[in-house]
C-alpha cells in the first residue's frame, strides 16, 4: 500500500464515520448504508468487509451441532453427508413429497432424518469478527414493519460497522511506511532519553 494511502483512508474513515452515525441519529437509513459502503470501499480489497447473507449464515453454520437421535452423539454439521432418499409410497402420498434427506451418523451407523435432528447452535463469543455481514434488511411496507425494520436495520448497521472497524483497525496494525523499520521507530529521540 503507497505510504499516502493511510492518512487518506483515515481521512475518509473520519468523515464517513460522522455521516454514518448522523444519520443513524436520524434514521436516515438511505446515508447509513451509503457511508458504511462507503468506508468499506476505501479499505484495501484484503480488508473489505462482504456482504452477503449465504456467506454470513455459512460462517455461523461452522459451528452448528447435529445430534443423533439414536445414540445422542453430537457432530459438527459441516462433517455430515446429508442425502435424498425415496419415501416409502405410502408416506410420500400422504406428505405430498417423495424425497426425505437423511444422514448417516459416524459412530452408531443409524441414519436419521434431517428434518428431525435436533440443532445446536454454538454462538461465537462476543465480540466476534467474520469479515461478512447479511445483506442489510428491507422494508415490507406495513404499520408493524417500520418499527421493527428500525431495530433491524440498526442492528445491521452496528454489525456492519464493528466488521469495518475490526478490518481498520487490522489494518493499522499491519501497515508499516516503506523504508523504515521497526527500531528507527522506537528509538526516535536518538537513544539518549528525555530530561523532564
Amino acid at each position: 500500500m503507497p505510504q499516502a494511502a493511510l492518512p487518506d483512508l483515515n481521512t475518509a474513515w473520519i468523515m464517513d464515520k460522522r455521516e454514518f452515525l448522523n444519520a443513524l441519529k436520524l434514521k436516515n437509513y438511505g446515508v447509513v448504508f451509503w457511508s458504511l459502503s462507503s468506508i468499506n470501499a476505501a479499505m484495501p480489497e484484503d480488508y473489505r468487509v462482504e456482504i452477503s447473507d449465504q456467506k454470513y449464515n455459512d460462517e455461523l453454520k461452522k459451528d452448528l451441532l447435529v445430534k443423533c437421535s439414536h445414540c445422542d452423539i453430537e457432530l459438527k454439521h459441516k462433517d455430515i453427508v446429508v442425502r435424498e432418499v425415496l419415501k416409502h409410497h405410502v408416506v410420500a402420498t400422504m406428505t405430498g413429497t417423495d424425497k426425505e434427506k437423511v444422514w448417516e451418523c459416524s459412530n452408531c451407523h443409524k441414519y436419521n432424518n434431517l428434518s428431525k435432528t435436533p440443532m445446536i447452535q454454538i454462538k461465537p463469543k462476543e465480540p466476534y469478527f467474520l469479515k461478512v455481514v447479511p445483506n442489510p434488511p428491507s422494508r415490507k411496507g406495513s404499520l408493524l414493519d417500520r418499527i421493527e425494520y428500525h431495530k433491524r436495520a440498526e442492528a445491521w448497521a452496528y454489525r456492519f460497522y464493528t466488521e469495518i472497524s475490526h478490518q481498520m483497525s487490522k489494518l493499522r496494525t499491519e501497515y508499516k511506511p516503506k523504508g523504515e523499520d521497526q527500531e528507527e521507530l522506537t528509538h526516535i529521540d536518538g537513544g539518549e532519553g528525555l530530561d523532564f
